[in-house]
This record gives structure tokens, C-alpha cells and sequence, in this order.
């Protein structure tokens, strides 16, 4: 699928992480794109080291990684948006 368009959006990497597929958009691969993430409970998932018991955490959910920090929020029923929860974050300092 990676260089291929899906809808509006061309594809630039993709990666299987047990049961979820995960669609990289941009040249940013890692902090932007779509996952389906069929286990997922929550609305809002993350998979930050160290925060295993939180609600949100979902480990076959990309992980942080410097620069690259990944938050899902569900679109509609096992898809999420990937994206920058350093850009959420800083827009609420703003």
C-alpha cells in the first residue's frame, strides 16, 4: 500500500503491529496517519512506556519515541487519526 493514494491522502508507510494496521501519511512517518485498532477501549489511546495502567495506554498502538510521539483518537468504530500529541499539547499552551 506505501506510495499509494488512498482517498485523499497518498500513503508513505505502513506497519502491522499484532491485530492493528497502521496507515503512515506524510513525510513524517510516525506521528501522523490512520490506525485500525480493533481492541482498543477507549477514545483516546497512546502506548507511552512506563504508563501501562493507564485506560488509554494500548500496546499495539505505535510507541512514543522522541520526536515521533503518537496519540489516537477514534474516528468511527475500530479507526483512530494518528497524531502529534506534542501539537495538542503545545496548542493548549498557546
Amino acid at each position: 500500500m506505501a506510495g499509494r493514494w488512498a482517498g485523499l491522502y497518498r500513503i508513505d508507510g505502513v506497519e502491522v503491529m499484532g491485530n492493528t494496521v497502521v496507515l503512515y501519511i506524510g513525510k513524517d512517518k510516525g506521528s501522523y496517519g490512520f490506525a485500525r485498532v480493533p481492541k482498543a477501549t477507549s477514545d483516546v489511546i497512546f502506548n507511552m512506556p512506563g504508563l501501562e495502567d493507564n485506560p488509554h495506554y494500548h500496546g499495539e498502538f505505535p510507541k512514543h519515541d522522541g520526536p515521533n510521539d503518537p496519540e489516537g483518537k477514534r474516528i468511527t468504530g475500530d479507526w483512530f487519526v494518528i497524531y502529534s500529541s506534542y501539537w495538542r499539547v503545545k496548542v493548549g499552551w498557546s
